[in-house]
């Protein structure tokens, strides 16, 4: 669970690297969690400054001591705060799986005032199951409907891939795995239930693309 999102550590370092060839001042992270995909930027990208933001305390303390670990907390903070409420402004945004904390994707695309986004989203391969737009939302339909949403809003898309099965059944197990650690009364239930809706339900119908966007 180390980017809470179906991503390996080469994807992500790879990400990382395009964000970080674009040679941004700042970034943002919006809904930033650990901030291990910020921190991967900004070791490749040795003078710039980043910012993340959650409203999840206990994972910005998480964020806070991975980057003393890594010697780059000089270089980056991190705060418990509502994306909603907050500044959308830097040369280049991060968002991972965190479009609705700002209220959608739409406006996400919308609002935010940079040079550069890296966004990850989800979207359904093929239409989307009425059973599941409750719990995920309305979504695009097709790596190709979510690149139209993006340059439907201003944005030149530079680069667009998705989440392989790999990754996907990786971060499924993870999170499982995490939720069962917890020891909560119902947890491991709870882990089950949702592994047996990933593994019969949404397993290779509900995908998850990696965006590099350019103004």
């Amino acid at each position: 669970m180390r980017y809470n999102a179906p991503l390996s550590r080469f994807r992500a370092t790879r990400l990382a690297g395009v964000v970080a060839s674009d040679r941004p001042a700042t970034v943002l992270d919006l809904g930033c969690g650990s901030a291990s995909l910020l921190h991967d930027v900004l070791l490749a990208a040795p003078t710039t400054r980043g910012h993340g933001i959650d409203v999840d305390a206990e994972a910005i303390g998480r964020a806070r001591r991975a980057a003393r670990t890594l010697g780059v907390h000089d270089r980056v903070t991190h705060d418990v705060a509502d994306a909603g409420q907050s500044s959308l402004q830097a040369d280049a945004v991060l968002c991972v799986g965190s479009s609705h904390a700002v209220g959608g994707l739409d406006r996400l695309l919308h609002d935010v005032d940079a040079d550069t986004m890296l966004l990850g989203e989800g979207f359904w391969h093929g239409s989307q199951p009425l059973a599941w737009a409750e719990a995920f939302g309305r979504l695009p339909e097709g790596l190709g409907g979510l690149v139209e949403r993006t340059r439907a809003a201003g944005w030149s898309v530079i680069g667009a891939e998705a989440s392989d099965p790999w990754e996907w059944d990786a971060f499924e197990r993870a999170w499982g795995d995490g939720v069962r650690r917890s020891r909560l009364p119902g947890a491991a239930a709870f882990a089950d239930q949702r592994w047996d809706a990933y593994a019969t339900g949404y397993r290779g119908r509900l995908g998850f693309g990696w965006l590099h966007l350019r103004r």
